[in-house]
């Protein structure tokens, strides 16, 4: 300790401001962005209803504000889900948060959720 108490504290912890919690899974997907015109492997990491965590094979160099739709399949139910990148760590790791989700998709994807969190940790 150097006694300086700006240097010596914990960082503080990052606030979680998402507006529905998110449930860890490990699942194929693919985000195909829009603009430019590509489609890029991944696995989703983690989901909820109001996005999803992924971690991309290759770079993600596209950035934040990036209009992206999210294809994949949970519990025997697919997914093709419109979303825009909330953060990326420039690197294979991207937030995206779903935008215009009807009240269907959004009834299948709480109840695919609820089978993820019904199933027995390995």
């Amino acid at each position: 300790m150097n006694g300086n108490p700006q240097t010596d504290a914990a960082p503080p912890k990052a606030r979680n401001r998402r507006s529905t919690p998110r449930k860890p899974v490990d699942e194929p997907a693919e985000l195909r962005l829009l603009h430019p015109s590509c489609v890029l492997a991944c696995r989703i990491l983690d989901l909820g209803l109001g996005g999803c965590r992924v971690r991309t094979e290759d770079r993600f160099l596209a950035g934040i504000m990036t209009r992206l739709e999210v294809v994949f399949t949970v519990k025997g139910v697919n997914f093709r889900l419109t979303g825009v990148t909330q953060w990326t760590d420039r690197r294979n790791l991207v937030g995206i948060r779903f935008l215009e989700m009807t009240e269907r998709r959004k009834d299948a994807l709480a109840e695919a959720l609820s089978e993820v969190i019904a199933e027995p940790l390995p």
